[in-house]
């Protein structure tokens, strides 16, 4: 659809505000007269219709003709000379005379660039204007300004000045959130005026295009606010021109009516701008048509900018607090994972943990399928459900405010999590640290209702007819404390801190691997030399000894006997040592040959081959689940170990047994073998399952250390886990666990 061809030359779409082509507005503010130029012929394309009070020829009359006839010859080599030199904002504003006439007329005359043409502006000099004394009052101000110790402070002060330098009816400082919403924060007005302080107003007041605009011409001045003060401008063709850098471009009719609902009769807005984003407006108003000399205009710009930059120092002082804060914290956090060997250990167990870093009411960790959880956190079907969104989102870091309106199945979890900030530590499986907070109930209090702003009327925007600016509250649920910058960085620099450590982790255990490597081979040669160098002696030491009892034991005293007698046993003993020595360091480089093994022949078989061994000892066995997937012969390694411990430590004052189960325990294969043997003491629980670890005396048990030690390795090489417990004089119980198989799912088999 096309709009009035007298202002806009463009087609846009009139039902949208941010469509409205601001740059190319084909009309100027009346109070001003406006000249558009070819910068490389000087040749008049466009003129004001208002440019016979100035020029004595209408517009079209001046199209076409050559700048240097328009123009005095004073004025046009001023004109020249800026072009030249592309000097612009260095001659602005040519004080000239003008001769009209209602007599002498001194204005300002201001010159823009814009793509390939020039603009010149024609607008009324206040004679009254000093620049003497508008620099004392901007110094004064800024000093004022820059005295506030709190930003609150700083924000008062810049009202007030602002207001007592430019003489406007009210000044208001805007400032705006990440939407663009804007509110009030500071205000100083004439009395009887109604206050705006604190009220907010949403971002469609004032659109997209015109909050760019801020960025590039820092300062907006309407003279009025009255409908006929606008004077169309007439061009050659119809090729648009920006006349985004003209001082005095027309100001879209909405906006007008917009301020004379607000009682507006005047206004001047000057952009805040912090670290390259529109962070507010300082928003001058007055009651009745007011021109500001171009002069102070842009005195009132540099103070503008001063003010930038001061609320940027403010911002910039409070976030470096903020960042020392959290770097502190992450370097502890550096240090707990480096000394520890999981993160779960390192960010939720120790003195500082992941909130410590991130201010919220819990934070979620999800690593392969475990989920780890502090503070106050949603149930593991949320947890869930806000990892698949975050894998639809795919970003490192990411973070809402407003998660049950990207997320609606999780609403009813408001009151947990409403705002999310999540960093992406792996991939495959996906990997998350997300910190949660609630909803945070706020009640909002704007500058009339958000919904009753404009309407669509004959197909164009319209403002609606019972706009008000009267206060308006509404509650808005569903929303968390929003994250704050300084936080989101911390949050990305722990993701590169956790891959650091991991990196380096992985180099120690790839450091650890080789000297594992190198160890197995050391231990293939101590096992040669074992089996081959030790065994030789044994032999000749046994043949000799043996020798000794067949043909001269009768020569030997009792105690020679039992010298003799003495050396032939501890042979066997050193031949049993070295065999488990041996078992032990072959476990390490033999591979699982993996079969469905029944628990009901293995134990049977070791009971008999153990039969001289078990004199006065039960057997008691209930196999509800009889079959595990592993390695036989490493399977019943463990059960032979076991069940002869048990044998061999028996109390010789009770009948002694030994109780065998298996059950299935979810995926899992859980093994019970325990006894009312002689037990232990606790406190050595974990000393057992060392190599070479004995709790008892060899004159009273005979044994190498070694067995459990094998037990322990064969059950990690299956993937199981094994636990111990024990009463000194009542007995042992060990608890084995594999992962389970559908074989077990068969009756039970009690074997008696």
């Amino acid at each position: 659809m096309k709009t009035d061809s007298r202002r806009y030359v463009e087609t846009y779409d009139l039902t949208n505000c941010d469509a409205e082509p601001l740059r190319f507005i084909r009309s100027c503010q009346s109070h001003a007269i406006v000249l558009v130029a070819e910068v490389d012929k000087l040749r008049v394309i466009g003129a004001s219709e208002n440019a016979r009070d100035r020029f004595g020829k209408a517009a079209n009359d001046l199209l076409g003709l050559p700048l240097g006839e328009v123009l005095n010859e004073e004025l046009f080599s001023q004109v020249q000379a800026a072009v030249r030199n592309n000097a612009y904002d260095n001659v602005n504003p040519i004080m000239y005379a003008a001769l009209r006439p209602s007599g002498v007329m001194r204005e300002n005359v201001l010159l823009h660039p814009t793509g390939e043409h020039l603009i010149l502006e024609f607008e009324e000099r206040d004679e009254s204007f000093q620049h003497a004394r508008h620099l004392t009052g901007i110094d004064h101000a800024l000093r004022k300004i820059q005295a506030g110790q709190s930003g609150e402070e700083v924000f008062r002060s810049t009202v007030k000045e602002v207001k007592q330098v430019t003489g406007y009816d009210r000044v208001m400082l805007y400032r705006f959130d990440d939407e663009y919403n804007g509110e009030v924060i500071a205000e100083d007005k004439e009395p009887g005026m109604p206050p705006y302080l604190n009220l907010r107003y949403p971002h469609t007041d004032i659109p997209e295009q015109a909050r760019k605009l801020y960025l590039e011409q820092q300062l907006r001045h309407i003279v009025s606010t009255d409908a006929s003060a606008e004077s169309f401008i007439v061009f050659i063709d119809d090729a648009p021109v920006n006349l985004s850098p003209a001082a005095n471009r027309g100001v879209s009719p909405i906006h007008l009516e917009y301020l004379r609902t607000m009682g507006v009769g005047a206004s001047m807005s000057i952009a805040i701008i912090v670290e390259g984003r529109l962070w507010g407006l300082l928003a001058c108003h007055h009651r009745t048509r007011k021109l500001v000399d171009y002069r102070l205009r842009m005195t009132i710009g540099f103070l503008g900018r001063v003010i930038s930059g001061h609320i940027a120092m403010h911002q910039g002082s409070k976030m470096r607090g903020e960042i020392l804060s959290t770097n502190l914290v992450r370097s502890k956090l550096m240090d707990q994972m480096n000394a520890s060997l999981d993160l779960k250990t390192a960010l939720f167990d120790k003195s500082l943990t992941l909130l410590d870093l991130i201010r919220a009411e819990g934070v979620v960790m999800k690593l392969g399928e475990e989920i780890t959880t502090l503070g106050s956190a949603p149930s593991q079907e949320t947890i869930l459900a806000i990892e698949a969104f975050l894998e639809e989102k795919q970003e490192n870091v990411y973070h809402t405010n407003a998660l049950s309106q990207e997320l609606p199945e999780i609403a009813d979890q408001a009151d947990v999590v409403s705002g999310i900030l999540a960093i992406r530590i792996g991939r495959k499986p996906p990997e998350y640290i997300i910190w949660v907070r609630p909803e945070k109930l706020t009640t909002v209090t704007w500058g009339g209702s958000p919904q009753q702003r404009k309407i669509i009327e004959d197909g164009a925007v319209r403002l609606h007819p019972e706009l008000s600016f009267a206060r308006w509250t509404e509650e808005q649920r569903g929303l968390s404390e929003e994250w704050e910058q300084h936080y989101i960085d911390s949050g990305l620099a722990l993701r590169n801190d956790i891959k650091e450590v991991i990196l380096q982790k992985y180099q120690e255990i790839r450091e650890l691997n080789d000297n594992l490597v190198s160890a197995y081979d050391e231990l293939e040669s101590f096992s040669y030399t074992v089996s081959h160098d030790l065994r030789a002696p044994l032999r000749s030491i046994k043949g000799f000894a043996e020798i000794l009892q067949e043909d001269y034991l009768n020569s030997l005293d009792d105690y020679g006997q039992y010298a003799l007698t003495t050396i032939i046993n501890n042979i066997g003993k050193m031949n049993g040592f070295i065999n488990d020595i041996l078992a032990f360091s072959q476990l390490g480089q033999s591979e699982l040959v993996a079969d469905e093994v029944e628990l009901e022949g293995i134990i049977s078989d070791l009971w008999k081959d153990l039969e001289g061994d078990k004199t006065e000892v039960a057997l008691e066995v209930q196999l509800d689940h009889p079959v595990l997937r592993g390695d036989y012969h490493q399977i019943r390694q463990v059960f032979l170990n076991l069940i002869s411990n048990s044998i061999k430590y028996a109390r010789k004052e009770v009948s002694s047994w030994i109780r065998v189960q298996s059950l299935l325990e979810g995926d899992r294969l859980v093994l019970i073998i325990e006894d009312n043997g002689i037990g232990f003491n606790m406190k050595y629980a974990e000393r057992i399952f060392a190599v070479f670890s004995r709790l008892v005396s060899d004159d009273a048990y005979e044994g190498t250390g070694v067995g459990l030690a094998i037990v322990k390795r064969i059950v990690d090489k299956h993937q199981g886990t094994i636990e111990v417990s024990s009463e000194l004089g009542v007995g042992t119980r060990f608890i084995l666990s594999f992962p389970a198989i559908d074989g077990n799912n068969t009756e039970p088999k009690p074997l008696n």
